[in-house]
């Protein structure tokens, strides 16, 4: 996933970044990059702005690397199948270790070295 980024400019286009605090707060613009990948760790920037609910911190930045646990493939039109989803992935980011698990609503994705839940 290095190299990929996101930016956006209103809450739920085309992301939806919030902060917790003991409860979700929603911000109106997110920047995050992922710089570099090492097996399922990556290392994020990200960059909120915009608070809408009133938490009281107009901004919030980290640089941090985090354990991936699984991708969520959730669209406005659900794939057909989890190889539709896996082929809409794959345009973002690398899908063979990964292996799909069943959700109620979306397609979930863990490595493959996991037993899906």
């Amino acid at each position: 996933m290095a190299g990929t980024s996101v930016r956006a400019a209103l809450f739920g286009d085309p992301v939806e970044p919030s902060l917790y605090f003991f409860e979700h707060y929603r911000y109106d613009e997110a920047a995050l990059d992922v710089s570099d990948q090492s097996g399922p760790q990556i290392r994020v920037a990200v960059e909120l702005r915009g608070d809408v609910d009133g938490l009281g911190l107009e901004s919030v930045t980290a640089d941090t690397w985090l354990e991936l646990s699984g991708i969520v493939v959730s669209t406005s039109e659900e794939p057909a199948s989890a190889e539709a989803a896996r082929r809409l992935l794959e345009e973002f980011t690398d899908t063979s270790a990964l292996v799909s698990t069943d959700r109620p609503r979306g397609f979930g994705f863990v490595s493959a070295r996991e037993e899906p839940s």
